[in-house]
C-alpha cells in the first residue's frame, strides 16, 4: 500500500473510531484495534500508545455516562473494565517498545555501561536505614 492510500485508511479509521462506544463487537472498537495494529507494525509506537490511550479514555467516558444507570458492580460494567485493562496493556506495550528504540545499548560505550551497572549494583546493595 502506498503512503497516500495508507494515510486515507488511517484518516477513515480515526473518523470511524470516534463514532459510537468502543465496546466488544462494535465497529468503533475494531477501528481502534486496527489503528493500533497499523501503527505498531510500522514501529510508530508513540502513535500506537496514543491510540491505546484514546481507547481507554473513550471507554472511561462510556462508563461515566452509564454510571448513573448501572450499579458499580453490575455485570454490564465488567466487559468495559476488561476492555480498559486491555487498552492499558496496549499502551504499556507501545511505550515499552518506544523506550527500547530510544535506548540503544549497541551505541553505548562499554566503559559507560560498566560504570552504570556498578552504580546500580551499589545503589541496590545498600542497607536500608531504619527510621
Amino acid at each position: 500500500m502506498d503512503a497516500e492510500q495508507r494515510q486515507q485508511l488511517l484518516d477513515k479509521l480515526h473518523g470511524n473510531a470516534g463514532i459510537g462506544m468502543p465496546v466488544a463487537g462494535s465497529s468503533a472498537l475494531a477501528c481502534y484495534q486496527h489503528l493500533y495494529a497499523l501503527y505498531f507494525s510500522d514501529k510508530e509506537y508513540l502513535k500506537a500508545a496514543t491510540v491505546a490511550y484514546s481507547l481507554y479514555s473513550a471507554l472511561d467516558r462510556s462508563l461515566r455516562r452509564s454510571g448513573e444507570a448501572l450499579p458499580a458492580m453490575s455485570l454490564a460494567v465488567a466487559p468495559v473494565l476488561e476492555q480498559q485493562r486491555a487498552a492499558l496493556l496496549m499502551l504499556i506495550s507501545a511505550r515499552a517498545r518506544h523506550f527500547a528504540l530510544m535506548v540503544r545499548p549497541q551505541e553505548w560505550n562499554g566503559a559507560l555501561c560498566a560504570k552504570r551497572a556498578a552504580f546500580h549494583m551499589r545503589a541496590w546493595s545498600r542497607p536500608v536505614q531504619a527510621s
